[in-house]
């Protein structure tokens, strides 16, 4: 049985490699911000080395466990291509599990409707 919280983040939510940042629940949600373990990035135009420039949020699709409604942001890492004449100026990190978590949650809705929430969503700004 898997002990390591951030290992059981990654296989509840059948994203490889998924971190939890942090957790805040309320009577109807649960909110997860998430970021996705450190890889080695190239510019993808040009193959040049790189440098970090920032992160944005993206929300994921909410999906429902245990009656409550899930809500996932993924903290994104952009990175900056070094090489000057690069047409690539930034770009955003990409994830396959990421890709693959918001089609299976996107079917799993159409066949069981989430339920509407009160709860705001969480301001994950200050966690930029």
């Amino acid at each position: 049985m898997e002990s390591d919280p951030q290992k059981m983040v990654a296989l509840l939510l059948g994203i490889p490699g998924a971190r939890l940042i942090e957790l805040r629940g309320t009577d109807d949600t649960l909110d997860l911000l998430i970021e996705t373990e450190d890889r080695p990035v190239v510019c993808p135009e040009c193959g040049s080395s790189v440098e970090f420039s920032g992160r944005v949020l993206e929300d994921l699709v909410a999906s429902s466990a245990g009656g409550q409604v899930i809500r996932v942001t993924w903290r994104r890492r952009q990175w900056r291509c070094v090489t000057a004449d690069c047409p690539v100026e930034s770009f955003l990190e990409n994830d396959a599990g990421i890709v693959e978590f918001n089609e299976r949650v996107t079917a799993a809705n159409s066949r069981f409707p989430l339920r509407p929430v009160v709860s705001a969503p969480s301001d994950w700004r200050n966690r930029l």
